[in-house]
């Protein structure tokens, strides 16, 4: 089986954290995005009616999540993705697509380990780092080579604390701990000494937790969650 057999395979990378998901998470996580009660429409018509609103007004936000559970879903949503980055990184699951620009005579390439530094921040079929973009990334579980000859790409070697300085951030942050009115670089000790309780490392304490680590990955999600709040 060559690489565009491979590929076809595939799930695209949008809706891979969800496909190879935890069935729990990915149940709890369709359920708090599409449920929106009979109830809640009501309630909400009602507050709408206490506004003075009428005709098709009326109808304004009546089937919006509410904050809370728009809450709960992005936080599983983000679990989701951790956990499948994870899974990549240990080589159960492994990622062909195209680079960019593309060419016509082009086959699907393994997806580079470094380029999944970009994922959760990444949105689409697409990864892109400064040196390298590549589109059309479809994903796919080791056991669905069994029975061929195909071999899948050389996995990564040991994790780096990506995961776990997104984790940190993030718990901080819903916390209520990062305080999004002064710098980026005044949370990375608060991140760091984080992720040394709960993850601690006695080999490699400090391995993959150096500024500059912290520049990469919590930088663009300070920014996120910055803008969001405003």
């Amino acid at each position: 089986m060559d690489n565009w057999e491979v590929w076809k395979k595939g799930i695209p990378l949008e809706k891979a954290h969800i496909h190879f998901g935890d069935r729990e998470k990915v149940e709890a996580f369709n359920r708090y995005r599409n449920q929106t009660t009979m109830m809640d429409v009501i309630t909400r018509i009602e507050a709408n009616a206490d506004r003075g609103l009428e005709g098709f007004d009326i109808l304004k936000g009546v089937v919006n999540p509410d904050a809370e559970r728009r809450k709960k879903t992005d936080n599983l949503n983000r679990q989701l993705k951790t956990e499948f980055l994870q899974n990549i990184k240990a080589g159960l699951l492994f990622a062909y697509g195209f680079s960019v620009p593309r060419r016509a005579d082009e086959t699907p390439q393994a997806v580079p380990d470094d380029l999944w530094d970009v994922y959760p921040y990444s949105s689409g079929n697409v990864l892109k780092s400064k040196s390298l973009k590549m589109e059309s990334i479809r994903v796919l579980h080791l056991n669905s080579l069994r029975g061929t000859d195909a071999v899948p790409p050389k996995t990564a070697g040991r994790p780096t604390r990506q995961e776990h300085i997104i984790e940190a951030f993030e718990t901080l942050a819903d916390q209520g701990l990062i305080d999004f009115s002064r710098s980026a670089s005044e949370c990375y000790e608060l991140v760091r000494l984080w992720v040394l309780k709960n993850y601690p490392d006695p080999e490699n304490s400090d391995s993959g937790l150096s500024v500059k680590a912290m520049e990469k990955h919590v930088n663009p999600m300070f920014k996120r969650y910055k803008s969001s709040s405003l």
